[in-house]
C-alpha cells in the first residue's frame, strides 16, 4: 500500500489497511479497516467496549485486529458489494452507521467514489445519536466535484419509527435506550452527554416491597406503532396494529 498525501492506494498484494480510534473519555476503542477482494473495495468498523482488566499492548491488539479483519475480508466485501447492486458506484454515496457500546454515539461511516478521479472518498464521523445501521446505498448527483459537501449530496427517503404508550389510559412518550442501558435505569448525564446509571427503579422497588410490605399492582399498558417515511417533497405514514399488555409493579409513596 501507498500513502500520498491523505490518499491511501491498496494493491493486491497489500489489500488491507487498518486504523485504530480510542475515547480516552469513555476507554473505548474502534477500529476501521479498509481493504480489497478481488478487485472490490470494502470498508468495515470494528467496536470494543472498556475493560476492567488490562489490556494487551498496542502491537498485539492492532496485529489481532489485522487478523480478524484479514480472515473475514470476503465478507465485508460482499456485505459492501450488496448494498451498491445495480448501480453505477459514482452514482452513489454509501453510509454505515455503529453503535459504541454503552454509549449514545455513532460512528458515520461515508465513501462516495468521484466521477472525475474515480478515486474513493472516505470519512469518518462520530454523532451522539441512539441510531443504529448497516450499509445502506442512496442514489445522488453531482459527484462531479470533490469539494462538495457529502451530506448534502444525500437526499433518501427515511423511515423513523415511533412508539406511543399508554399506562392505564395516561398517554406515555418512551425513547429508545442505547445499549447497556435497561427499563427503569435512572441517573444523569454528563457534560460529554455519556449517562451514567445510579440506580434501577424496579429494583429499588423491589427490595423496598420487601421491607415495607407493600402489595404488587398490576397496571394496563397499551401500544400503536407509527412508521413515518419521509421525503424531501412529501410524507407518508402508516399505522400498525395496537398490542395490550400488563405490568406488575410495587409501588409506594414518599
Amino acid at each position: 500500500m501507498r500513502f500520498t498525501g491523505d490518499a491511501l492506494m491498496l494493491t493486491s498484494t497489500d489489500s488491507l489497511c487498518i486504523k485504530v480510534y480510542s475515547d480516552s473519555l469513555t476507554d473505548h476503542r474502534f477500529v476501521v479497516g479498509l481493504g480489497l477482494c478481488f478487485g472490490k473495495d470494502w470498508i468495515h468498523v470494528v467496536t470494543d467496549g472498556s475493560f476492567t482488566i488490562p489490556r494487551s499492548s498496542w502491537r498485539d491488539y492492532i496485529e489481532h485486529k489485522y487478523m480478524q479483519m484479514e480472515i473475514r475480508t470476503p465478507e465485508h466485501a460482499q456485505h459492501m458489494n450488496k448494498a451498491r447492486s445495480g448501480v453505477e458506484h459514482y452514482g452513489q454515496v454509501c453510509i454505515m452507521q455503529t453503535r459504541l457500546p454503552q454509549t449514545t454515539r455513532i460512528v458515520w461511516i461515508s465513501s462516495v467514489m468521484w466521477r472525475s478521479s474515480r478515486m474513493y472518498g472516505v470519512k469518518l464521523e462520530v454523532f451522539h445519536d441512539p441510531g443504529l445501521g448497516e450499509w445502506t446505498a442512496f442514489d445522488v448527483n453531482g459527484t462531479d466535484d470533490p469539494g462538495c459537501d457529502w451530506r448534502g449530496l444525500m437526499i433518501y427517503d427515511r423511515q423513523r419509527k415511533y412508539y406511543t404508550y399508554e399506562i392505564d389510559g395516561v398517554p406515555s412518550n418512551f425513547s429508545d435506550a442505547p445499549d447497556g442501558i435497561k427499563l427503569g435505569d435512572y441517573g444523569h448525564f454528563t457534560d460529554s452527554n455519556e449517562f451514567c446509571c445510579e440506580g434501577n427503579l424496579f429494583a429499588d422497588l423491589e427490595s423496598l416491597s420487601l421491607i415495607a410490605d407493600i402489595a404488587p399492582r398490576q397496571h394496563k399498558l397499551s401500544s400503536k406503532d407509527r412508521v413515518d417515511a419521509c421525503n424531501w417533497t412529501d410524507s407518508r405514514y402508516t399505522n400498525h396494529s395496537c398490542c395490550h399488555f400488563q405490568v406488575t409493579t410495587t409501588s409506594s409513596h414518599c
